[in-house]
């Protein structure tokens, strides 16, 4: 009888599998295994994530242009403060593999397009004084590459699994794979490396990415960026407060020689002050900039 393992490999490397089946048949694989953060990544690809934005995977980023729809000339470039562009042009996708497969086949021509979140529409309806729908237009490259990705997590899984001499003989596992499967603690990190490093667990789940050294040039244009932004952030007096404060506390820590555990916490209530301003599109932006510091 064939190894499951081995199929899952042979079709990972094949592309003219589907990365949808490719999914459903390592989910089979992960649940029998009982490798949970490998099972829920594969629920989240197959189903879509219902996640906070920054727990979505990197790997995920689309980068386009944001477009409104104009009744006689169809789509048309949006035309409003350069940095606020910016932010909107860069986006997550967090459909489903099979959506994006779905859309890849169905769509002609190069470019795809995804709506924006609603109160993005009604910012944007209100700064450029212009009802209408808002869609951000971006390579339909970028959706393949999302896809490649997801493929290349489960072929390097297979052939790691094989490695562990873990193969499974038909759909099932002796007790001894399973045993080995739960020593080598399987998660996205350990197949495929901490450049795109995934959070996997519900939305109350933590996720800590921490390096021996601190990312200061990001923290420095961070809090420039915060700062340039804060009055576009509409605060009230009490979270306008927190915000000069901590700002204060990190230049501070700057000119001091920064304490990584201070400079966390100041973080960690900018993060809260910013998750609270729900629908601005400068906190979402400056939210995403958050998370690209590396502790």
């Amino acid at each position: 009888m064939d190894s499951l393992v081995l199929e899952l490999q042979r079709e990972a490397y094949d592309e003219k599998t589907g990365v949808s089946a490719l999914l459903r048949k390592a989910y089979v694989v992960a649940k029998k295994l009982k490798v949970g953060e490998l099972e829920t990544w594969i629920h989240d690809e197959l189903n879509s994530y219902n996640v906070p934005y920054n727990q979505l995977p990197e790997y995920r980023i689309i980068r386009g242009e944001v477009k409104a729809w104009n009744p006689y000339n169809g789509w048309i470039p949006v035309i409003i403060n350069a940095d606020i562009l910016d932010i909107i042009s860069q986006n997550k996708i967090s459909q489903s593999i099979p959506e994006i497969e779905q859309l890849l086949k169905t769509t002609s021509g190069s470019t795809l397009m995804m709506p924006l979140p609603h109160s993005i529409q009604e910012q944007l309806s209100e700064l450029t004084q212009f009802d209408t729908k808002f869609a951000l237009h971006f390579g339909k490259s970028q959706a393949e590459q999302i896809v490649h990705y997801v493929r290349n997590i489960i072929l390097e899984w297979s052939i790691k699994l094989e490695e562990d001499g873990i193969l499974g003989e038909g759909v099932s596992f002796s007790m001894h794979e399973k045993e080995e499967a739960q020593k080598q603690n399987y998660t996205i990190y350990n197949i495929h490396g901490n450049h795109n490093q995934i959070q996997q667990d519900t939305v109350h789940s933590q996720q800590s990415m921490m390096s021996s050294e601190m990312n200061m040039d990001a923290v420095r244009e961070f809090v420039a960026s915060l700062t340039e932004h804060l009055g576009q952030l509409k605060l009230d007096g009490e979270k306008r407060q927190k915000l000069d404060s901590e700002i204060m506390a990190i230049n501070t820590q700057l000119k001091a020689g920064p304490k990584k555990n201070i400079l966390q916490e100041s973080f960690s209530t900018i993060r809260n002050v910013l998750e609270g301003l729900t629908g601005s599109i400068i906190a979402s932006g400056l939210i995403y900039e958050l998370d690209k510091i590396k502790f």
